[in-house]
């Protein structure tokens, strides 16, 4: 029963944590200014101890200055990529697409999961 629980909680922190890019997200597109950015190297990351991997770093210019933000393995080599980035404050942006509806849907799995072991027994 304790699983149940566990399943839930995870649930509830995916889908609180998408809802909030989704609104972020959309804050974002409405009231930010957009550039195309391109990836320019990639960040290899420890994700345990024999494990590395390797996230795009999109590069995009705003008043001649040069900013990177970490890209998903979701974004093409070599295709363009929509940045939206706050005029007063360059370096808070927001990706094109990463708008958090992986977390939800994830989120709305783990909430499935449990009910159907719950309600099947």
């Amino acid at each position: 029963m304790e699983f149940i629980y566990c399943f839930c909680l995870v649930s509830l922190v995916l889908i609180v944590g998408g809802l909030y890019k989704l609104l972020y997200y959309n804050y974002a597109k409405k009231n930010y200014s957009v550039v195309i950015g391109k990836i320019g190297d990639f960040e290899e990351l420890n994700t345990s101890d024999f494990h590395t991997a390797k996230y795009p770093l999109i590069h995009y210019q705003v008043n001649g200055h040069t900013y990177k933000k970490r890209g998903s393995g979701s974004i093409v080599m070599g295709k363009p990529v929509k940045v939206y980035y706050n005029p007063s404050d360059p370096y808070k942006c927001v990706l094109e697409g990463d708008n958090g509806l992986i977390l939800i849907f994830f989120g709305l799995i783990f909430l499935v999961i449990p009910a159907i072991i719950f309600f099947n027994k």
